[in-house]
């Protein structure tokens, strides 16, 4: 069984774990939309891994280009942008000078794992690879912001976005964790790509429980 098979099946059963566990105590008990969305986001993590491990089993290797897989992970980060940027930022951040600081400091995470991506395209990967990662290193990117965003943010009116600063925590680290995934996928680093499909599982398992937690809070 080589490292990729190995990433593979750690990533698939966390992320079916963590979707269980959102079905179970999130969807059927009708939790807030939010929280449906991140679980969705899971949803798609699974699904993204369960077609890498059948094309690892069947085929004994990943189609380059963009195929299923990157569409789940696709999926995934736009599920948890939306529910940032569509149902989060506004609550907090009505666009007035007064915290026109933490716009510009968030940027610091899209513009740093933008910057780890580029070390992709200086790898001997096929091109239809590296320009498929890109389009899922696009919607990361994005999502980053928000999650650094709602992290730093001082939300001195409503406390929405300070009561998930866990979850975003988590989020941001599995944004990061995927930009990397894909960057020693493309260098075929197999040490770093299984450490950070370990840390994209982790985050998987852990991250709706947290959330759960977190936006328990907002009926107090």
């Amino acid at each position: 069984m080589d490292y990729e098979m190995i990433a593979a099946l750690i990533v698939f059963i966390a992320s079916l774990i963590g979707f269980l566990y959102g079905v179970v105590t999130i969807v059927v008990r009708r939790n807030a939309l939010y929280l449906k969305m991140i679980a969705l986001g899971i949803a798609c993590i699974m699904i993204s891994y369960f077609y890498f491990t059948l094309q690892l089993l069947t085929r004994e290797m990943i189609p380059s280009g963009f195929n299923v897989g990157m569409l789940g992970l696709v999926g995934c980060f736009l599920f948890l942008l939306s529910a940032n940027y569509g149902q989060m930022d506004s609550l907090a951040d009505d666009g007035s000078k007064t915290f026109a600081k933490y716009r510009y400091i968030s940027y610091v995470a899209p513009i740093v794992l933008a910057v780890v991506f580029v070390f992709a395209y200086m790898t001997s990967a096929e091109l239809a690879k590296k320009i498929s990662y890109t389009l899922v290193a696009a919607i990361v990117v994005a999502a980053s912001r928000f999650h650094l965003k709602h992290i730093i943010f001082p939300d001195v009116d409503y406390g929405v976005i300070k009561c998930i600063r866990g979850y975003n925590m988590i989020a941001l680290v599995l944004c990061a964790a995927t930009i990397i995934m894909m960057v020693s996928d493309c260098a075929q680093i197999a040490g770093l790509y299984i450490v950070s499909n370990i840390i994209i599982a982790g985050c998987c398992v852990i991250v709706l429980p947290v959330l759960k937690r977190e936006v328990a809070k907002w009926t107090i």
